[in-house]
């Protein structure tokens, strides 16, 4: 069979895939993505928003919590790979600040804690506005959000998250409610552009790129080599 009917054939079921194969040059194989069941736990010092987007703006807000950052919240979304997933947030107080909690691609059967080693986390920093602004419903609007996007897109803003302050039982919950009961590990942050420091009230914006689980990747690519191997003993 030739491997443009294989992929054809692979199409229509939402699959995607990046092949190289040896001996007949680098080639890319690029098919439909499928959904993601993304899942989310969270939770920040103090307030923050959900979105959800693209890698060039964000399309939807799912929800926004002011002042409980002892409280988990938990998200299961029907996604896309290469969606993302943008999460303002702000500080109201100097004590301890950061976003913690969990991430899964594969319905729960995977956690990945929040942490400044996390994979396909960025951040960039906004301002900050200062004591009494008004930042709780939500955070931040869409249009302005769109607007620090762009602007963080255009001029290569977006920086990997640093550790935050925030711990279990300061400042994050210590667990992460059932069905899973996982425990807070710390969280993330940032720093003002060009310091070392962070600042009460500050604003920034999270960013999650949705990427499909590596063991689906793995058994696709070695279906398809599988595939082409079969055609070469064939030919």
């Amino acid at each position: 069979m030739h491997l443009r009917t294989i992929l054809g054939a692979l199409a229509p079921r939402g699959l995607t895939a990046m092949l190289v194969v040896a001996g007949i040059g680098a080639t890319v194989l690029s098919v439909s993505a499928s959904p993601v069941n993304f899942q989310i736990y969270v939770s920040a010092d103090d307030d923050f928003d959900l979105y959800v987007g693209n890698a060039t703006s964000a399309t939807s807000l799912i929800a926004n919590h002011n002042g409980g950052w002892t409280t988990p919240y938990f998200y299961s979304l029907t996604l896309q790979v290469d969606d993302y997933i943008y999460i303002p947030a702000m500080d109201v107080a100097a004590g301890v600040w950061g976003l913690g909690g969990y991430t899964s691609t594969n319905g729960g059967a995977t956690w990945t804690p929040i942490l400044a080693s996390s994979p396909n986390w960025e951040v960039v920093y906004v301002d900050s506005p200062g004591q009494g602004a008004n930042i709780n419903n939500p955070v931040m609007g869409l249009t302005t959000l769109n607007t620090v996007i762009a602007n963080a897109n255009a001029n290569s803003l977006w920086v990997t998250p640093v550790s935050g302050t925030a711990t279990a039982g300061n400042g994050l919950p210590n667990f992460y409610s059932p069905p899973s009961s996982l425990p807070a590990q710390g969280c993330i942050w940032t720093n003002i552009s060009g310091t070392r420091e962070q600042l009460a009230y500050m604003r920034v914006v999270f960013r999650y790129k949705v990427v499909p689980e590596p063991a689906s990747m793995l058994a696709l690519g070695t279906g398809l080599a599988g595939l082409i191997g079969l055609r070469r003993r064939r030919a």
